[in-house]
């Protein structure tokens, strides 16, 4: 249950949210249909990722030098967990690339869905 929680729940953070979608959707749309879903699919993970990373990192890093202290893990999870939705809005569209990845949906369908 918490997992569940943790995963699908949008937070506090709704233009985080919203930052992560049009990331994810611009990965998208500039995928070529014919291109290798697999990569498309590696693409917007790891962009998400990346970019949930930044946001974490200047965020706590902010936080610390507005306190003027070190950056301490407290500071670092509450900021993860604010950024979090940045990174959700990747589930939904990687899990439509991943159908199509894997044969149920054709790769037309499979980015039509995901964007």
């Amino acid at each position: 249950m918490r997992v569940r929680r943790f995963l699908f729940e949008r937070g506090d953070n709704l233009a985080g949210g919203i930052y992560g979608t049009i990331l994810v959707t611009s990965i998208i749309a500039a995928a070529d249909f014919d291109e290798n879903i697999w990569r498309s699919l590696a693409l917007v993970l790891v962009t998400g990722f990346v970019f949930w990373l930044a946001h974490l990192y200047a965020h706590a890093l902010a936080a610390s030098l507005e306190q003027q202290q070190t950056m301490s893990f407290e500071v670092v999870r509450r900021v993860a967990v604010h950024e979090w939705p940045l990174l959700q809005a990747a589930f939904l569209p990687s899990f439509m690339l991943l159908l199509g990845a894997v044969g149920l949906v054709e790769t037309k369908t499979a980015y039509r869905l995901a964007a």
